[in-house]
């Protein structure tokens, strides 16, 4: 049960922090595309943009809408950086591009994963500059709310480490 609340509380923090600056955890991804495929595994959580090199050029692809899939598939096959700039959308874990690539082509996709959950008793945490503290007071917080037991002084000190670690973040 503590494990439960601990990996809960790791998860909260990483939604704290990327609610105060999605760039601190922002990972990249480098996918090619094959000639005549337009869908892709992709597992990550939140994706931020993606990129592609279109002869030599790099673009940066906005996300298709439902509404514009018609529109896209029977649109020109050849990608370029003027005529058929390609799109992407993530669902379920795939990543679909639309038009279908014509070719191979170099991708960037900028992402946030997910907060895996630890499973081991030898499983860290990396707090940055201590905020694994944070992850503490939240774990702590829920167990003394089990055990009906006032809370309050450590919720306290949460706020005040919260605050310290969205000063760090510039919010």
């Amino acid at each position: 049960e503590l494990n439960r609340y601990i990996n809960q509380s790791c998860a909260a923090l990483h939604g704290l922090i990327c609610e105060c600056d999605e760039d601190y955890l922002t990972t990249s991804t480098a996918i090619s595309t094959i000639a005549g495929t337009g869908t892709y595994a992709f597992t990550g959580y939140r994706i931020r943009w993606v990129e592609a090199v279109i002869n030599g050029i790099t673009v940066r692809l906005d996300r298709w809408r439902w509404d514009q899939r018609d529109q896209l598939i029977n649109a020109a096959t050849r990608w370029s950086t003027t005529g058929a700039v390609p799109m992407y959308r993530h669902v379920r874990g795939q990543l679909s591009l639309l038009p279908v690539p014509d070719n191979a082509y170099s991708m960037t996709v900028w992402h946030i994963d997910p907060f895996s959950d630890l499973t081991l008793d030898s499983d860290t945490f990396n707090g940055e500059d201590g905020w694994e503290e944070w992850v503490v007071l939240d774990a702590a917080i829920k167990c003394l709310t089990k055990e009906e037991s006032d809370p309050s002084a450590v919720m306290a000190e949460r706020q005040r480490i919260e605050q310290r670690i969205r000063a760090a973040l510039g919010t």
